[in-house]
């Protein structure tokens, strides 16, 4: 299979009920001309739970700088440690 193919074929929200029971955090830019805004919702909408949907002002890289990337940074790291660390602290001695 060539790469045009492999590009063609591309089609990660074609999968997203696969994902369920496991959490999923998107995060989109609103106003992305890359990555369609309604076709992440379409997909969210299909996704099971545990699941959270974060709308960022700007485009395709609004999440990598300012507002965005704070506001993703910051649903991000409160995800991971609700959803990795079940709520409860690690420490050093657990690390062992």
């Amino acid at each position: 299979m060539g790469s045009l193919d492999a590009i063609l074929e591309y089609a990660p929200g074609r999968f997203i009920d696969l994902v369920a029971p496991r959490p999923l955090l998107m995060i989109l830019a609103k106003d992305d001309a890359i990555a369609p805004p309604d076709s992440i919702r379409e997909a969210f909408d299909r996704a099971g739970g545990p699941k959270r949907l974060l709308e960022v002002e700007g485009g395709h890289y609004a999440v990598y700088s300012g507002n965005g990337a704070k506001k993703a940074g910051q649903a991000a790291t409160e995800w991971f440690t609700q959803h990795l660390l079940h709520g409860k602290p690690t420490t050093a001695a657990s690390m062992h």
